[in-house]
């Protein structure tokens, strides 16, 4: 208990010290001059700011004086104020709330800072955007033709024995079938065959930097392929019916033979438009339309 005290009163000797030292570093004029005899509500700010860095406003300085029971109007704060423990715990109380609100606003002023740079970089971003279109490839020449053209095998290989039975009707289409017969049996091979090449097609359609007319051309016959699959899946689902009376053919395989007659005139006009002209085939009814919203939705 008696270090206790001891120290106690040793804090308190040194804490009157200091008082004193600043009391005296405010009205202080000088070496060579005396102090002043109190400092005014005008004088005082000036010398708060030179002795503790503290630019105290009106408000603070009338705190101050009210702190030591004084009237900044009438009233000035002597060497017995200034280094009194009310002026001392006020004074400390005022620069302690002038720096956190400094250092709050350094911190809004970076966060402000730190929105507008983001933003100004967001709206950049959106300009340029906006002012850099995707550039279509147009480019329509003899390769991107044949290739766009190869599209159609998907379809047609795909539903290749529906359209079979037209040759036993129509002898002249042997060829055709026997040159569909190659990537037919292709893509009967290769295990999820057509669905590898249906992906591969339907990816190269979103693909903006290749051709607009290759990327038609696949886009186009993907959707033949979906739309002949609904028919098929229909008639399967239904199951075989009897043949008409004189026909070899029952009603089931004379649909779908009739599918593939309207996918083969699709796909020779399709082929016939791209490879002379070099046009998107768009006169399908239905399918070019589904086709140009699958590419829109790609840019």
């Amino acid at each position: 208990a008696r270090l206790r005290a001891e120290a106690t009163a040793m804090e308190q000797v040194q804490a009157e010290a200091r008082r004193a030292a600043l009391a005296r570093r405010l009205l202080s004029q000088g070496a060579e001059q005396a102090p002043l005899p109190g400092l005014g509500e005008a004088a005082l700010p000036g010398r708060l700011k030179e002795a503790c860095e503290f630019e105290a406003p009106e408000a603070a300085v009338r705190a101050l004086f009210e702190a030591c029971g004084l009237d900044p109007a009438s009233a000035q704060l002597t060497f017995d104020e200034l280094s009194s423990q009310a002026f001392q715990s006020e004074l400390d109380s005022l620069i302690s709330a002038d720096r956190a609100h400094k250092r709050q606003a350094q911190l809004d002023a970076r966060e402000q800072a730190r929105k507008e740079s983001a933003g100004q970089r967001e709206n950049e971003t959106a300009q340029v955007d906006v002012a850099t279109p995707v550039e279509e490839n147009n480019d329509r020449g003899a390769v991107t033709r044949l290739v766009a053209c190869l599209a159609y095998l998907l379809p047609l290989s795909d539903f290749f024995l529906n359209g079979v039975p037209l040759v036993d009707m129509v002898p002249l289409a042997l060829p055709l079938f026997l040159i569909l017969a190659v990537p037919a049996g292709l893509l009967h091979c290769i295990p999820f065959g057509s669905l590898i090449v249906f992906f591969i097609m339907s990816s190269c359609a979103r693909n903006v930097e290749m051709p607009r007319l290759l990327r038609f051309n696949f886009q186009q016959a993907v959707v033949l392929d979906v739309l002949l699959a609904i028919p098929s899946f229909l008639v399967r689902m239904a199951g075989l019916a009897p043949g008409l009376p004189g026909s070899e053919i029952g009603i089931s395989s004379a649909i779908l033979l009739a599918v593939y007659i309207v996918l083969l005139a699709a796909c020779v006009y399709a082929i016939g438009r791209t490879l002379i002209f070099g046009e998107d085939p768009d006169g399908l009814p239905t399918v070019s339309d589904a086709t140009r919203r699958g590419l829109e939705r790609g840019l």
